[in-house]
Formats: C-alpha cells, sequence, structure tokens
C-alpha cells in the first residue's frame, strides 16, 4: 500500500479550493550511532481532522473517531494501515467499512 491508497482509505472527502490539512506524515531514518548499520526508512502518520469541526467533532463520525490518532513508526504503509484498523475497531466495536461517506460526515460538519 503506498500513500495515496493509504490516504484515500482514511481522509475524508474536503471541498473547496482552499485546503486543508487532515494528516501528516512523519518520516524518520533511524540508524546505530558509531555504527555502520542502518534501518529501513519508517513513518508515522497522525490525523487531524480538527479543521472540519468549528465547532468540536460530533463523536459519531468515522473522522471523529480516527481524529488525532497516532500511528507507531513502521516501515511500511499497510503495517499502518492494519494498526489503524485494530483502533478503529476497538473504538467502534465494528471493522472499518471502505465506502463513501461524504454524505455523512457533511451532514455532521453542516449540524455541528
Amino acid at each position: 500500500m503506498d500513500l495515496d491508497m493509504f490516504a484515500n482509505k482514511w481522509l475524508p472527502a474536503a471541498s473547496g479550493t482552499n485546503p486543508i490539512n487532515l494528516m501528516r506524515v512523519d518520516v524518520a531514518f533511524p540508524f546505530e550511532w558509531n555504527c555502520y548499520e542502518s534501518w529501513n526508512v519508517v513513518w508515522r502518520v497522525t490525523f487531524d481532522f480538527s479543521g472540519l469541526y468549528p465547532s468540536g467533532p460530533v463523536s459519531t463520525t468515522r473522522t471523529a473517531v480516527m481524529n488525532g490518532w497516532i500511528s507507531k513508526y513502521q516501515e511500511c504503509f499497510n503495517c499502518i494501515n492494519a494498526e489503524a484498523e485494530d483502533y478503529y475497531k476497538e473504538k467502534i466495536g465494528a471493522a472499518y467499512q471502505i465506502g463513501d461517506n461524504t454524505y455523512e460526515q457533511m451532514r455532521q460538519i453542516i449540524q455541528a
């Protein structure tokens, strides 16, 4: 899984001509000091959907569940995806369903 696939799965549709930040990806290159070995590049994902909710998130939406979530550093987005799915399932009690939730999200944003 690459970054585009991960973002298309987890980020909500946010329209407009002025883009807002929804996710931050931290990149690290770990190495052992005073040694010739180094490890693979690792990524960490942070979701920040606070820009979608001017008066605070509504707790029933998918984005509200994942808002503020931070992954561990992982070597691939498949691992980060699995970690996010486990977190979502733990919070909601049901597996994450891929699908178009634009209408649900927009309704919650408008009502907030």
